[in-house]
């Protein structure tokens, strides 16, 4: 109908899913299906990797050695001009709004227990840039 990708039809599928059908399962439904598809994607990312590498096997033709290595090259330097310069802009604009003293001392701290109790919490440091730069290519989107 709108000829889109199957991952992007994915996605926007789950999306839907989960705002309309969550509010309509009990708490141990909910959970009980979080475990199931947990374990399925688990299990298809698996199967993705074990094909993927498998398939080297069934090469017949000689690896060419130089591509390889400027393609890693090229994604690596890709990552780089992606990765740093939107986390600093993250930073940045994250940082703007946050006031200088945040009282948190009069409030219940169980409140705080899953979100950050300031805008300050939710800077991306250095090292999960770095992270993110070297985990950037993986899974089933980068076979795809």
């Amino acid at each position: 109908l709108l000829e889109l990708s199957g991952i992007v039809t994915i996605l926007f599928t789950g999306i839907s899913a989960r705002r309309y059908a969550t509010g309509n399962l009990s708490e141990s439904t909910e959970h009980h299906a979080d475990i199931l598809f947990r374990l399925a994607a688990h299990i298809a990312e698996t199967s993705i990797f074990l094909e993927l590498g498998l398939s080297v096997f069934g090469l017949s033709s000689t690896i060419q050695w130089e591509f390889i290595g400027w393609s890693i090259l090229a994604c690596l330097i890709g990552r780089t001009y992606n990765i740093y310069p939107l986390t600093t802009l993250y930073n940045l604009f994250l940082l703007k709004n946050v006031p200088e003293e945040t009282d948190t001392d009069d409030c219940d701290a169980s409140i705080f227990s899953d979100t950050p109790i300031v805008k300050k919490d939710l800077k991306i440091r250095s090292n999960t840039a770095h992270m993110l730069w070297f985990s950037g290519l993986r899974g089933a989107v980068a076979y795809a």
